[in-house]
């Protein structure tokens, strides 16, 4: 090759210009993948909560509140059957004035309802005096709460469901409060100034006038039949701590509290919260309802702005939040219905609800979810004071006929006491003790500790004190030996 010649040039193949995929492509795809992904999550949540939902409707049929509230409503019986317009009748005859004294500290039922006091401690005698005064003006609605005595079955409201069970208005709870106000009142009167038949017919009423609610769903409605019935009970235990009473008339409170006793109160309670916690989410899911109407109704506080937001983010976790919710509060039936003895550490062990959510679920935290232990708890100490009443009236009835208490509860025949009544808290049988002239029949309590029957006597005791839970009575010669002081 002549070193003076010129290579050739080198043809290279020419340089293809890359094409660049717009942004707005990958945003596209990854939108789509998104819409995807959560579209078919919430496809699994649709299909896991219809299959719960099928579930129940074969476990426990008529389980979502409307159902609930169309079995109450057809228990209705015609009014000359149904106590409840009765008691509604006397509460409208109590004076104005009362509802005031009975507020105050100075008057009969506070001071008996003191956490220390016990039922053969002395009263004042100006606090009965007091009390009579009052009693002179309640003649009309005491002869219409007595007339409950005379309706033998439950007695059913009439109140109307509201748009969801949440905001239905339900104030005949307090006054069917104020009705067994006047007969409490009557009753210590009563027992204390040495007339137990007029004592415990008292009692009796007050029986009738709780039961004049029945079945009615809702959580506070059967709190409150609790607490008629609870106030009966210590009427009871006041009255025989001053007084003997008549084996007949003391054998129909054993039974009509018998009746109580299994009244299935905390699955009842649980039932409404699951049905009612459902409803809610399925006026979301049929377009009934929607966040702007729920924040409204309820007088819920929003940011500026914040309705459209929790509008779109309930949007994306409705349907998980309304399966969370529907299990959790199936579990809460779950456990009302499990036995006696194992409910309360397996309410206890129930995790906390999860705090992060929608507006929705934060309502239903609020309204339901933190004091599902206490109707479960509180359903066991009423169940617990009930039994102990039950019993230790039937000890009283033993003695009544053979003139000695019983040695062993064993020891009383079925027909004074059909039923042998076990410690709701352990599920061994009630307790039973004499010493120093006095009988108690009682459960050990939350805490499992036997204490005695050394109990707290107040109705407003809460449930978690670490007492006993039961009832006490006197030998005869030592009853009405504390007199009323001046």
């Amino acid at each position: 090759m002549n070193p003076t010649t010129e290579p050739a040039p080198i043809e290279l193949p020419p340089i293809r210009k890359q094409r660049r995929i717009p942004g707005y492509v990958y945003a596209m795809a990854f939108f789509t993948l998104l819409v995807v992904f959560v579209g078919v999550g919430l496809w699994m949540k649709e299909n896991e909560l219809a299959k719960l939902e099928a579930e129940l409707d074969r476990t426990d049929p008529g389980w979502r509140i409307e159902d609930i509230w169309a079995e109450y409503q057809r228990s209705i019986p015609p009014n000359l059957k149904n106590s409840f317009p009765v008691v509604m009748k006397a509460r409208r005859e109590i004076p104005k004035e009362f509802l005031q004294w009975a507020n105050q500290p100075e008057c009969l039922i506070v001071a008996l309802s003191e956490p220390k006091r016990k039922v053969g401690d002395p009263v004042e005698k100006h606090l009965i005096e007091d009390a009579k005064q009052q009693l002179a003006n309640l003649g009309p609605a005491l002869e219409l709460a007595h007339q409950t005595r005379n309706f033998p079955d439950l007695g059913v409201s009439s109140t109307k469901l509201n748009f969801d069970a949440i905001g239905t208005l339900l104030p005949h709870v307090q006054e069917l409060r104020e009705v067994c106000a006047i007969l409490q009142l009557e009753g210590q009167v009563a027992a204390l100034e040495g007339d137990p038949e007029k004592a415990l017919l008292a009692a009796l009423a007050c029986i009738h006038v709780a039961r004049s609610l029945g079945n009615e769903p809702f959580g506070i409605v059967q709190l409150v039949r609790a607490a008629g019935v609870n106030i009966a009970a210590r009427l009871i235990e006041l009255t025989l701590a001053h007084n003997v009473g008549s084996e007949e008339l003391l054998g129909k409170l054993q039974a009509k509290l018998a009746d109580e006793e299994a009244i299935p109160f905390a699955v009842i309670h649980a039932r409404d919260i699951r049905g009612s916690a459902n409803q809610l989410y399925d006026h979301f899911r049929t377009g009934n309802d929607s966040i702007r109407a729920m924040t409204a109704r309820y007088g819920l506080a929003v940011p500026p702005g914040g309705v459209p937001l929790q509008s779109a983010y309930f949007a994306l976790v409705e349907k998980d939040e309304h399966l969370t919710v529907l299990k959790r509060t199936n579990r809460w039936v779950e456990i009302a219905r499990a036995p006696e003895h194992e409910r309360l550490a397996l309410a206890k062990a129930m995790p906390p609800m999860p705090q992060k959510g929608s507006i929705v679920f934060k309502l239903l935290s609020a309204l339901f979810d933190r004091d599902m232990l206490i109707p479960i708890e509180s359903d066991l100490v009423r169940t617990a004071r009930l039994r102990s009443a039950i019993t230790i009236i039937a000890c009283e009835r033993h003695r009544l006929k053979t003139g000695a208490w019983p040695k062993s509860l064993n020891e009383i025949p079925k027909e004074i006491l059909p039923a042998s009544y076990k410690d709701p808290f352990t599920g061994e049988p009630l307790k039973y003790t004499q010493a120093a002239g006095v009988v108690r029949v009682y459960s050990v309590g939350a805490d499992g500790n036997d204490d005695g029957g050394h109990s707290l006597y107040s109705l407003k005791q809460p449930p978690h004190e670490k007492f006993d839970v039961g009832i006490q009575l006197l030998d005869p010669k030592l009853r009405g030996k504390n007199e009323a002081q001046p």
